[in-house]
């Protein structure tokens, strides 16, 4: 049934879709605020590096990752990353 609310967090097909125009509508001004983050924040750059010293040759799930700034830091170390959006189709 169109419109009614589902399993899936109580949502309707109108509200994804106007959560997901919303999220749109902001996603390149986002990206471009958040995507050198790192830049200025030596301490969360010490987190992430003492973070893939626990995982040592583990994978590190990246999820619900923003613009993807910390999964590129993380590659860039030779960290193993597994990235997943969670986004409702």
């Amino acid at each position: 049934m169109t419109g009614a609310p589902t399993d899936d967090c109580g949502s309707d097909d109108r509200v994804a879709a106007g959560v997901q125009a919303a999220y749109d509508a902001v996603a390149r001004e986002y990206d471009r605020q958040l995507s050198n983050e790192l830049d200025v924040k030596p301490l969360d750059r010490a987190l992430l590096m003492a973070l893939m010293e626990l995982v040592g040759t583990g994978t590190i799930a990246d999820v619900g990752c923003g613009p993807g700034h910390v999964t590129r830091f993380l590659a860039a170390q030779t960290a193993t990353c597994w990235v997943s959006t969670c986004r409702q189709r």
